[in-house]
């Protein structure tokens, strides 16, 4: 956006600032998390279903 005195400012008007203290922080962080939690959650499923085949034999 560009002020009346010709500065133009940090931000658009689509957009909003970026909160203090979360300048490290990206949008996708969230996501990320998301998706690491449900690998995990996948590989510890598959895992403890071959432990239990292979006690079974």
């Amino acid at each position: 956006m560009i002020r009346k005195d010709g500065d133009v400012e940090s931000y658009t008007e689509a957009s909003a600032p970026t909160p203090e203290g979360q300048e490290d922080v990206t949008p996708t962080d969230m996501v990320s998390g998301a998706v690491e939690e449900m690998v995990d959650s996948v590989e510890e499923t598959f895992t403890h279903r071959k432990s239990a085949e292979e006690q079974e034999k």
